[in-house]
């Protein structure tokens, strides 16, 4: 039974390393693309393991001013990156299958967190 136990601690250490490679990663690939009219009012707020192994969540948190895109426009964009933004993870973890990637919009004012900071 420890054994068993040791196995799924190890496991889930070995998950949050790569989630917090990924996200690093995330928020380089996210930075340069900054002149993108609607990511740039997006951060990464998290990267965490999803339903399988071979998926990752990013959480990405959408700053609401006047001119802050729509959700839709957000998601658009963030599908559009999809594939850089794999192809930068593959290279960062050196694994030939880079995870598959969802994304969940978070409007941050309802995440409780203002402009301000």
């Amino acid at each position: 039974m420890n054994d068993e136990f040791e196995c799924q601690t190890k496991e889930a250490q070995r998950t949050a390393r790569l989630c917090r490679v990924v996200e690093r990663v995330a928020v380089s690939v996210l930075e340069e693309m900054g002149a993108d009219e609607v990511l740039r009012h997006c951060d990464v707020l998290a990267v965490t393991p999803g339903a399988s192994r071979a998926r990752l969540v990013f959480e990405v948190g959408l700053r609401l001013s006047g001119q802050a895109p729509g959700l839709l426009d957000v998601y658009r964009a963030l599908e559009g990156s999809r594939g850089r933004m794999r192809s930068e993870v593959a290279r960062a973890i050196n694994r030939k299958r880079a995870p598959l990637l969802e994304f969940k919009v978070v409007p941050l004012a309802v995440a409780g967190i203002d402009e301000a900071g």
